[in-house]
């Protein structure tokens, strides 16, 4: 997989993979985003490592700190965090990401059926901040809370879910080639 599919607003593409794999992969978009404009992320796995991706921005210009600038970070820690933050993010064109989707609904505190009734009304939230920009949403697939990812994964447009060829272990994701 070396090109991202249609970014329009009106889509939602939805990548699933492990977190490992999903961890370079995010930072791999979110660097060529910030390259052509502003990019908003609601995080919800705070597996967010600032570090690395400000050294993949160092290697893409000298100007780090004014792509910085382009990024607007929010970050839940429930279900709830989750579906409060996508609906109070303001329709805009601007390319928005959604990290980690789902880890905030796989407390097991909250029951599935509660998750899953939460989920929908984010599932919403998605369709109308896709409408006016580009969304993409990362989640990390459980098998004992598989409902939830379905339900995701139903929702959008474009499911990128990589399988390593021959089985063993995922494969390593890349959206471009290097140049």
């Amino acid at each position: 997989m070396n090109t991202l599919p249609d970014l329009s607003p009106g889509k939602i593409v939805l990548l699933a993979a492990p977190r490992a794999s999903l961890k370079t992969l995010i930072q791999e978009v979110v660097v060529r985003l910030v390259a052509a404009g502003p990019v908003r992320m609601v995080i919800g796995n705070n597996q967010f490592d600032g570090y690395t991706f400000a050294r993949m921005l160092r290697r893409q210009s000298r100007e780090m700190a004014a792509l910085l600038e382009r990024i607007r970070l929010a970050r839940a820690f429930t279900c709830y965090q989750m579906s409060a933050l996508l609906r109070e993010t303001p329709s805009a064109p601007i390319p928005t990401l959604v990290v980690g989707l789902l880890v905030t609904f796989y407390d097991e505190n909250v029951p599935e059926y509660e998750s899953m009734r939460v989920l929908r009304g984010c599932v919403w939230e998605l369709h109308r901040l896709g409408r006016s920009a580009p969304l993409i949403v990362s989640v990390e697939p459980l098998p004992q809370r598989e409902a939830l990812f379905n339900t995701i994964r139903d929702a959008a447009d474009t499911t990128l879910m990589p399988t390593p060829e021959g089985g063993g272990a995922p494969a390593q994701l890349s959206l471009w080639d290097e140049p």
